[in-house]
């Protein structure tokens, strides 16, 4: 048989797929090698919303396995890019090693119920500007305990910003980063819901989505770059996600 490649594929990457498909085991492990940081890169995207009890190499080794079913079953005849189709596989590996977990556990579920608990008694003072310390506060929660909580909270829910929305279509992150592209009906819906998240957003929240799903950089990049701490980028996402979940969640709208 034949083997055609895809036309987005350079000389050298076709020659090395030829050399794989031919059985050349040095190939394998460059193929390997090359594509290890799709890994990373996934994880990274993944693990913004994980608690720290989560296993980071957990999650890394799950990744790799996806990655070597990504390199075992591709077809480089179809027109898709093989990073595109690995870092597909490697996200489902990634997301079954979780759902394989309780990402809650015993003490940060009564954490997440003592929150909840706390927002309806400080909504039922009258308090309609509720904060992040306000909730902490009041639910007796240290600020890291909280943040750690609602980590795990989005995790268990998969509701981070990258993940699909229950019709399965599409992401509140392709809404934000404007990358939606469904049909003309389609659309004034998801310009409203892009109105209201953007509403919601203030500057610093604006400046995180365009620096970690537009430009790539990573939450230490964005640290060095806002002068904060990478686990203040990670709390002002979370913050963000919390917020606009709860008020999609208010008008309908899930994700």
């Amino acid at each position: 048989m034949i083997l055609s490649i895809s036309p987005s594929m350079s000389k050298t990457d076709e020659k090395l797929w030829k050399r794989y498909r031919a059985g050349d085991r040095d190939a394998y492990e460059e193929l390997v090698e090359q594509h290890l940081y799709l890994v990373k890169v996934t994880v990274g995207r993944i693990a913004i919303n994980i608690p720290s009890y989560v296993s980071r190499d957990e999650l890394l080794s799950a990744g790799s396995f996806g990655l070597l079913k990504a390199i075992e079953l591709y077809d480089p005849d179809k027109e898709a890019k093989f990073t595109t189709y690995a870092i597909t596989r490697i996200r489902g590996e990634i997301l079954d090693e979780l759902r394989r977990h309780d990402t809650l556990g015993r003490v940060t579920r009564d954490r997440v119920k003592r929150i909840a608990e706390a927002e309806n008694e400080l909504l039922n003072r009258g308090d309609n500007d509720i904060t992040a310390e306000n909730l902490a506060e009041e639910a007796g929660l240290s600020m890291d305990e909280y943040w750690d909580a609602e980590r795990g909270n989005l995790a268990a829910h998969q509701i981070s910003l990258s993940e699909l929305s229950e019709d399965g279509e599409h992401s509140l992150e392709s809404l934000l980063a404007g990358k939606d592209t469904r049909s003309p009906g389609h659309k004034l819906e998801i310009d409203e819901v892009i109105k209201v998240v953007e509403e919601m957003l203030d500057d610093k929240e604006k400046l995180l989505i365009v620096l970690y799903y537009n430009e790539g950089l990573t939450l230490k990049e964005i640290g060095e770059y806002m002068q904060v701490s990478e686990s203040r980028v990670c709390q002002i996402h979370t913050a963000m996600a919390t917020r606009v979940r709860k008020k999609l969640q208010k008008i309908g709208i899930s994700f």
